[in-house]
């Protein structure tokens, strides 16, 4: 069986180096004693940045969670030579 997707996933804030999401979790689907859906156990997040645009990102957040906040912000390490 496949899970219910979240619902109501929305945006609640964005900026250059973090993105907030939440949503609605939606159990398993019951109908006349017949499980329809199973619940989900996970939740995954594909995103990329404008740094590397062809190379996506994953994050994995359990299902008991209903937000996730994903940071954008590229480490730099610089050195300097005295």
């Amino acid at each position: 069986m496949v899970p219910n997707a979240p619902s109501d996933v929305r945006l609640v804030s964005c900026n250059a180096r973090v993105v907030q999401l939440e949503w609605k979790h939606v159990s398993s689907d019951v109908s006349d004693d017949n499980v329809t859906s199973s619940a989900a156990l996970q939740f995954i997040i594909e995103y990329n940045t404008s740094f590397q645009p062809d190379t996506w990102q994953v994050s994995h957040v359990t299902a008991s969670r209903c937000q996730s906040v994903v940071s954008l912000a590229v480490h730099v390490v610089q050195t300097v030579d005295l």
